[in-house]
C-alpha cells in the first residue's frame, strides 16, 4: 500500500511539473519574436515581460514608454521590441514611420487592438475607441456627423452657461487674498457640469455639489485598485478564459448606471417629444433613422446598444481629458506668473470689443490662448500612447522586415512630446513653441494629443472649446499662485491616459 501511495504521489507531482512547465511554455512561446525578426528588444523576464517596474513598482506607464523610447533611441534604430505581460509589442520610434502607419497605409493598422475588450459580451464598450475591424468604419461615418464644427457651435450656448457656473464657483469661494483651493476637483465639476449638459441633457451641477452621483460615478471609473490592477492583468494575459468567468473591463454597477442614465433619458423624450441641443439628442437622431441593420425592435436594440455605449465614451474622454488639461495648465500658469498676465491680457482685451461676451467667433481670435492649450497638451497629453494592430502582413518601409497579421503597434506619445530634438527644453512650458514659424520648422508627427489619421479623436473640437471656455472663465476675474510648499505630483501608473492624484493652488479675486 505505502508503495502505491508513494507510486501515486510521484505521478502526481510529475503531471503537475508537466503542466506547469506546459503552461510556463505558453506563456513564454513568443519572447523571442524580436529576435527571429532581427528587431532589437528589450530582453523580457517572466511574468512580467518588460513590465516589472509597472506591475511591482508601480512605476507609471508614461514614464516606462519613456525610458524605452531613450533606450532604442540610444541604439539609433527607428523603432524596438518589448513585452507587455507575455505579449509583444513594438515602439515606433522615428517619426517619419508614423505617416505611413497613422494615414498612408491606414488600411494596414485601423485595428486599435485592445486585446482585453470583448465588444460583444460588454456592449458598453461597443464604441468608436474600442470596436476593430468591419464595425468601426460604419460607426465612425454615422457619430462623425455629430462632432462637426457645427453641431459643437451648436452646443456653445450649453458649454458657455457651464463655464459661467465655473466663474461663480471661483466668487462664491475665494476672498482677495489668495485661498488654497483643489484645482484637479473643481475643473473635474465643471468638465462634468459640461457632459452632464451635452453628452446627457442633464443639469447635474457637480460645482455645487462635488459629491453628486455622477460624479462618485465619473470616479469610480478611474479607480486604480489592486483588484482593478488584477482583474486588468487577467484579461491581458488569457482574455477567453477570463471572459467566459465573467470578468468585466467596466465594473457592473458603473455598466448598470450608465445605461440606466441613458435608457430612461432616451425613454422618457421619446415619450414626451423633448428635444435638445445635445450629443443623445443627436444620436436618438440616427436611431430614428433606421439604420442599414435592420427595421422595428431589432433595429431599436442594436441601436440603444450604440446609444448607450457612444454616450458613455463621451463621457469618459470629454470628463477626464478636459479637467486633466485644465488643471495643469492652471498649475503651469500659476508657475509661469508673465505667461498667466500675458493670456488674461489677451482674453480681456478681445472680449471688451465684444460687450464683454464670449462668442463661438471671438474666442478663435484669441491665438495666445490657443498657443496655451497646444503647449498644455505637448507636456501633458492626457492619452499618453497610440495603439494600433496590423491586421496584414506589413513589410517595414525602409527595412526588410516584415511583421505579421496581429503584431501591436505603440506610438509612445509622451515620449515623443518630451523629446528635445523635437521641443528643445521640453519641461519648460513655453507657448511660443506653437508660433507657426516653430511649427513649420518641426518634423510632422511630433504633436499627438489627439492622434492622427482616420482614428484621430473625433471629439477634439468639443474638448478644445470646453476647455478654453472654462480657462477663459478662471482667468478673467481670479489669478492663480503656486503653494508657498509645491506638492510632489503623482500619477495613477496603469492606464492609457495621464490622470493626476492631486493638483492644489492657490487662487484669489482680482482687484
Amino acid at each position: 500500500m505505502g508503495i502505491l501511495t508513494d507510486s501515486t504521489t510521484v505521478d502526481t507531482l510529475f503531471f503537475l511539473v508537466v503542466l506547469l512547465y506546459l503552461l510556463y511554455f505558453l506563456y513564454t512561446k513568443d519572447f523571442l519574436k524580436w529576435e527571429k525578426l532581427g528587431i532589437f528588444y528589450l530582453k523580457p523576464s517572466f511574468p512580467f515581460g518588460s513590465m516589472y517596474e509597472l506591475y511591482v513598482k508601480r512605476k507609471p506607464k508614461f514614464l516606462i514608454l519613456q525610458d524605452f523610447y531613450w533606450k532604442f533611441k540610444a541604439q539609433n534604430v527607428p523603432y524596438g521590441g518589448y513585452f507587455q505581460l507575455n505579449e509583444p509589442e513594438l515602439m515606433i520610434v522615428d517619426p517619419g514611420l508614423l505617416k505611413h502607419i497613422l494615414i498612408t497605409d491606414f488600411s494596414s493598422f485601423q485595428d486599435r487592438g485592445l486585446s482585453s475588450v470583448n465588444v460583444d459580451k460588454e456592449p458598453i464598450i461597443r464604441h468608436l475607441f474600442s470596436i476593430d475591424g468591419a464595425r468601426w468604419k460604419p460607426m465612425r461615418q454615422k457619430v462623425t456627423p455629430t462632432f462637426s464644427s457645427g453641431k459643437i457651435k451648436f452646443m456653445f450656448e450649453t458649454i458657455k452657461a457651464c463655464s459661467h457656473d465655473l466663474r461663480a464657483h471661483l466668487d462664491s469661494n475665494l476672498s482677495e487674498s489668495c485661498d488654497i483651493i483643489d484645482v484637479k476637483t473643481m475643473c473635474e465639476s465643471y468638465t462634468l457640469d459640461v457632459i452632464g449638459s451635452c453628452a446627457f441633457g442633464l443639469d447635474v451641477h457637480c460645482l455645487r455639489n462635488p459629491q453628486d452621483e455622477f460624479r462618485t460615478a465619473a470616479l469610480g471609473m478611474f479607480n486604480r485598485s489592486y483588484t482593478t490592477l488584477l482583474n486588468s492583468i487577467v484579461l491581458k494575459t488569457c482574455p477567453t478564459i477570463a471572459q467566459s468567468l465573467g470578468f468585466k473591463q467596466i465594473g457592473r454597477d458603473t455598466t448598470r448606471f450608465f445605461t440606466q442614465l441613458v435608457t430612461q433619458n432616451v425613454e422618457y423624450r421619446e415619450k414626451n417629444n423633448v428635444h435638445r441641443q445635445d450629443f443623445l439628442n443627436l444620436l436618438m437622431e440616427l436611431k430614428n433613422k433606421r439604420g442599414e441593420h435592420g427595421t422595428g425592435t431589432e433595429d431599436l436594440a442594436i441601436t440603444m446598444d450604440l446609444i448607450v455605449s457612444n454616450v458613455f465614451i463621451f463621457f469618459i474622454a470629454g470628463f477626464h481629458t478636459s479637467a486633466f488639461a485644465m488643471s495643469l495648465c492652471l498649475v503651469e500658469l500659476a508657475n509661469n506668473k508673465q505667461i498667466q498676465d500675458k493670456l488674461r491680457e489677451e482674453i480681456i482685451g478681445v472680449l471688451k470689443e465684444s460687450g464683454g461676451q464670449v462668442t463661438y467667433e471671438n474666442i478663435k481670435a484669441m491665438p495666445y490662448l490657443d498657443k496655451v492649450a497646444k503647449e498644455t497638451l505637448r507636456k501633458y497629453p492626457s492619452v499618453t500612447q497610440l495603439n494600433r494592430r496590423s491586421t496584414r502582413p506589413y513589410t517595414l518601409p525602409g527595412s526588410k522586415v516584415t511583421i505579421e497579421t496581429r503584431t501591436r503597434i505603440i506610438v509612445p506619445v509622451y515620449a515623443i512630446h518630451h523629446d528635445p530634438a523635437h521641443y528643445p527644453n521640453p519641461d519648460v512650458f513655453d507657448p511660443e513653441r506653437f508660433e507657426p514659424s516653430q511649427v513649420a520648422a518641426r518634423p510632422p508627427f511630433t504633436y499627438l494629443p489627439f492622434g492622427d489619421g482616420p482614428r484621430n479623436c473625433i471629439g477634439l473640437r468639443f474638448g478644445t472649446l470646453q476647455f478654453k471656455l472654462g480657462i477663459i472663465s478662471a482667468l478673467c476675474h481670479h489669478e492663480f499662485l503656486p503653494l508657498d510648499t509645491p506638492e510632489e505630483r503623482n500619477y495613477h501608473p496603469d492606464t492609457l491616459m495621464m490622470i493626476a492624484a492631486n493638483v492644489r493652488l492657490r487662487a484669489g479675486k482680482l482687484n
